[in-house]
């Protein structure tokens, strides 16, 4: 069995098991790690995001990132970013991963 058909299975199983729990109980444990997330300051994290979002997006930095982008196209632009990273995208092909490889849900 191959990664994508193991993660598939493996879905549909925890699937089953929490279908078998009543919705109270599911309610009430999905509202307790919500309220952890909020304790870690989540909240606080996702509202930052948006306002930091829109004054990255007006640096001297981001505007060349953008014209390189629409002038060399985005394949181009990410490998400038990524490259000193060792990011995969950057490495050898045969270390980069397998486009190949994706999930494909089951027709029912």
């Amino acid at each position: 069995m191959i990664a994508g058909e193991r993660l598939e299975a493996t879905v549909a199983e925890t699937a089953k098991k929490l279908a078998t729990i009543p919705v109270s109980q599911l309610s009430a444990q999905k509202m307790m790690v919500n309220q952890a997330y909020e304790a870690m300051g989540l909240s606080a994290v996702q509202n930052l995001g948006p306002i930091l979002d829109g004054l990255m997006r007006n640096t001297p930095e981001a505007r060349e990132f953008i014209d390189v982008a629409e002038k060399e196209g985005v394949r181009e632009v990410i490998t400038r970013r990524d490259s000193p990273f060792g990011d995969y995208s950057a490495a050898p092909k045969d270390q980069q991963p397998n486009p190949n490889n994706v999930i494909v849900p089951k027709k029912k």
